[in-house]
């Protein structure tokens, strides 16, 4: 297949100091791949405590040195309706799974070169409620920047995160030149937060002591 430069850096950024000041999510976790070969099998398997779940989905070596996951385009009916219900008969996709985590940012290769040919790009989480996000990424075709829609991502304690590419119909096809043919969405440095263990005070620990002190002298001058 052949490589596009360009690399997207999709950052969950709206809300997120908040959110970390308000939880004990503050453990990162850098998620990539170099662990896995082009041989391996991506549903199924998983690393530093995330399952991997894909459909259309392989490990690919972009040519970079780094490994990446490779998600392969899918078009026809009912294809955007899968980026917005990815299962394993839906559609093309990648994900993570674990519980519970937030999300920092990823780094998506040919998100430009595939929107530009008509190709909607998602990202999407579930929570542990199976409260459902997604965000889709487009192209404007006259100023050739890259759009997405508002993020609900941010801040949200997540049980999967995971992206998928479509398209609808064949438009797309007319307009591929032999340069993005067969181009496809890579999927690389996923970085997410884990809960953290909330020390306990060393004031509240001695309290605690006092209190049980205090519970033992009282219980022998009831026995005497």
């Amino acid at each position: 297949f052949v490589r596009k430069s360009f690399s997207f850096v999709f950052m969950g950024a709206l809300g997120f100091t908040a959110a970390v000041g308000a939880s004990s999510f503050s453990s990162s976790t850098l998620l990539n791949f170099q662990n896995f070969g082009i041989e391996d099998v991506v549903d199924g398997v998983g690393s530093d405590g995330f399952k991997f779940s894909g459909n259309g989905a392989r490990f690919e070596d972009p040519g970079d040195g780094n490994i990446a996951v490779a998600v392969t385009p899918t078009i026809g009916p009912g294809a955007v309706a899968a980026l917005k219900s990815p299962s394993p008969d839906a559609g093309p996709f990648f994900a993570i799974e674990s519980e519970p985590f937030e999300f920092v940012s990823a780094k998506l290769d040919n998100v430009f070169e595939l929107t530009q040919q008509g190709f909607l790009v998602a990202a999407f989480g579930k929570t542990a409620a199976s409260e459902f996000f997604t965000q889709i990424f487009q192209s404007d075709l006259q100023s050739g920047k890259l759009s997405a829609s508002a993020i609900g991502l941010a801040g949200t304690p997540l049980a999967s995160l995971g992206f998928s590419v479509g398209s609808e119909s064949n438009v797309a096809l007319p307009a591929f030149s032999d340069e993005v043919a067969g181009v496809e969405l890579l999927v690389d440095d996923i970085e997410v937060l884990t809960p953290t263990p909330v020390p306990i005070p060393a004031s509240a620990l001695l309290l605690a002591t006092a209190l049980l002190g205090a519970g033992a002298i009282a219980r022998r001058k009831t026995q005497s």
